[in-house]
């Protein structure tokens, strides 16, 4: 106990030492007021200065002009003709479960439509066309009419987001660009082309149909 307090008293008096030998020297430097803008304020008046409805408008004019980049524009199909794709693609790499054990090897070669069930491939429509031609349209349209299909629309890149909007409208559903990977995945090379589900040879495979512009005018129901 007396060991306690003699260690107590040792402490304090250190402190009492430090602190007789602390003064008020007064300043070192000169000192200033903080100039420098507040930040919040700044914005706030920045954004004062800026027409937002002029603001809006053109980013609503720049928007309609938008076209994908990665977009494809194809040729014109000038006449009817029928292919097969088996799309047959090269695994680049090792595909592993959870575990980290490979499922498939890189350099597996599989059918794409192998992997997706026959009624979901038989039921499904791809339609590419141009959605400024106005004989198209009506083309597309005629097709919409199958209630027992579903329709994937992609557009020709030769048009950009006003005229896809304007084409949503007059067929009432979805319309995508269509894209360099769409191209290669469904052998696509001309448009109009319809893609359906098929077999060739025992193989899954894409059916391409490509319609020239006679042909087009006939089906819409307007044959001269």
């Amino acid at each position: 106990m007396t060991l306690l307090i003699f260690f107590i008293a040792v402490l304090l008096s250190t402190v009492n030492s430090f602190a007789c030998h602390i003064i008020d020297i007064g300043p070192e430097h000169r000192t200033f007021k903080i100039s420098e803008y507040d930040m919040m304020e700044l914005i706030k008046e920045r954004a004062k200065a800026i027409d937002w409805n002029e603001e809006v408008k053109k980013a609503r004019e720049h928007l309609k002009e938008y076209k994908s980049p990665l977009c494809v524009t194809l040729p014109p199909a000038t006449k009817h003709r029928i292919r097969y794709f088996v799309p047959v693609f090269t695994l680049n790499f090792d595909i592993k479960d959870a575990y980290g054990n490979v499922i498939y090897k890189k350099g597996t070669r599989y059918n794409v439509l192998d992997l997706i069930p026959e009624p979901v491939s038989k039921a499904r429509e791809i339609v590419v066309f141009d959605v400024n031609d106005k004989e198209q349209i009506k083309f597309v349209k005629k097709l919409l009419q199958k209630k027992d299909k579903v329709f994937t629309l992609l557009a020709n890149c030769n048009a950009v987001l006003k005229d896809i909007v304007k084409a949503m409208k007059q067929l009432h559903a979805r319309i995508y660009f269509v894209d360099e990977r769409a191209v290669r995945r469904l052998g696509l090379e001309a448009v109009p082309s319809v893609v359906t589900y098929s077999v060739i040879n025992g193989k899954r495979a894409f059916k391409i149909e490509e319609f020239g512009k006679d042909d087009i005018s006939t089906l819409a129901g307007e044959k001269k």
